[in-house]
């Protein structure tokens, strides 16, 4: 699970924003968020989508990278 964590560190630098400020958008502790990042923890359904809110993405993008960019399945015919 530290994919997660690397996941969430990645798109936050990209965004340019800090550790401070993710806890503050998000209302999850700094100290949390660092666990998060690191491995240490994996945080709740509900402190990820917080998290994932404040990045401005959704919870499935920090799970897996390419459900970002991955087209939904075509119904079958």
């Amino acid at each position: 699970m530290k994919n997660i964590g690397r996941r969430i560190k990645f798109i936050r630098r990209n965004k340019k924003i800090t550790q401070e400020n993710l806890a503050i958008a998000s209302g999850v502790k700094r100290a949390m968020i660092a666990k998060i990042e690191t491995g240490v923890s994996i945080g709740s359904v509900e402190t990820l989508n917080k998290i994932a809110t404040a990045l401005g993405v959704t919870v499935a993008e920090l799970i897996d990278e390419q459900a970002a960019t991955s087209e939904p399945p075509t119904p079958a015919a």
